[in-house]
């Protein structure tokens, strides 16, 4: 009798496996576009959105120049798109200190408690004077206000230390003049900045565009902040001309806003005269959110001189130091409206 056989079959096993391979593929595929390909296409909507932002920034400093040399009432308005993130106008930003001295010794201003308007100060090769302090300005509520009276200065290895405590909150500006029985010795001018600011946060960082006193400032790129454009100080071998802002905001206009389409418009209400006359050691430093990306902007592209404390901590930047200097020095008021298109 012949033994009955059962046959082998494996007609099916191929497909099965096909189907396996082909589903193992499709989850690497996809893992793989999740994984690489969408962080990539997001941060290529951010790159985006900033480049619009920036150009918007740009556009915004053009006619902010063109306002800045003509005369007070001129305005120019530039459009801005924001695709993402917010927008402020006149958001504070800290204060710019500038000083000098009126005589061959340099003189050293420390940073400024705006609360109270502490300050102390340091002549390098001065001593036994009887200083005197007088300040000038705006408080807090823009205010004029006027506080005189003695330093309390310490004598330490033929140098003044000296510190002051008026007790009154610093607006706008402050005009510090320092002097003894006879004359002045030294200067100091406390400006608060303002700037116009857009706010960007992704997922792979946050992102800002300043734009202040006539500059652009970023933090994309630099954590120290990275300058463009062309500030309002102009050095020019033994002349230094500055122009400071004093920005406010329309409030017939918004303050801040969301993504969307805008028109600023920029209107130059005043220019005052603040110094012009011939100075000794100028120095000036930035009390800023990027502060360290101001005093490298100015180091490496307007020759200033770092300024260095005891510990070798750079604390402001020196123009011709030992030497005389024209100074020209003015106070522009610009005035934002922000309108939605």
């Amino acid at each position: 009798m012949k033994r009955i056989r059962l046959r082998y079959d494996d007609t099916a096993v191929s497909p099965i496996i096909s189907a396996i391979l082909l589903l193992t593929i499709m989850l690497v595929t996809v893992g793989t576009i999740m994984a690489w390909a969408i962080p990539r296409i997001q941060q290529m909507q951010y790159d985006a959105q900033y480049r619009s932002s920036f150009t918007s920034f740009q556009m915004f400093d053009s006619r902010a120049d063109d306002v800045m040399y003509a005369a007070p009432g001129t305005t120019r308005t530039a459009g801005f798109s924001v695709p993402a993130g917010d927008l402020f106008l006149g958001r504070d930003d800290g204060y710019i200190l500038l000083y000098w001295s009126l005589s061959p010794d340099p003189v050293i201003f420390t940073s400024v408690d705006s609360r109270t308007g502490a300050f102390s100060f340091i002549f390098e090769n001065r001593n036994g004077d009887n200083l005197t302090v007088n300040i000038t300005g705006s408080d807090i509520n823009d205010a004029f206000t006027s506080v005189s009276g003695p330093t309390d200065h310490p004598y330490l290895s033929g140098a003044i230390m000296g510190t002051v405590e008026p007790g009154i909150p610093f607006g706008r500006f402050q005009y510090i003049r320092i002097h003894n029985a006879s004359t002045d010795i030294a200067e100091a001018c406390y400006f608060r900045m303002r700037a116009v600011e857009h706010q960007l946060s992704t997922s792979t960082g946050y992102y800002e565009i300043k734009w202040l006193n006539g500059a652009l400032i970023t933090n994309r790129g630099s954590s120290a902040g990275s300058v463009s454009g062309v500030p309002y100080v102009y050095p020019r071998e033994g002349d230094l001309t500055i122009q400071m802002i004093d920005l406010s905001v329309n409030r017939s206009g918004f303050g801040a806003a969301g993504p969307g389409t805008y028109d600023i418009t920029i209107r130059k209400s005043h220019t005052i005269s603040l110094i012009d006359k011939p100075v000794h050691s100028f120095r000036m430093s930035y009390h800023t959110e990027y502060s360290r990306g101001w005093h490298l902007y100015f180091h490496f592209h307007r020759n200033f001189d770092f300024v260095k404390n005891a510990r070798y901590d750079n604390i402001a930047l020196g123009y011709r130091p030992g030497q005389q200097t024209n100074l020209t020095l003015a106070l522009t008021g610009l005035e934002l409206t922000g309108v939605t298109r």
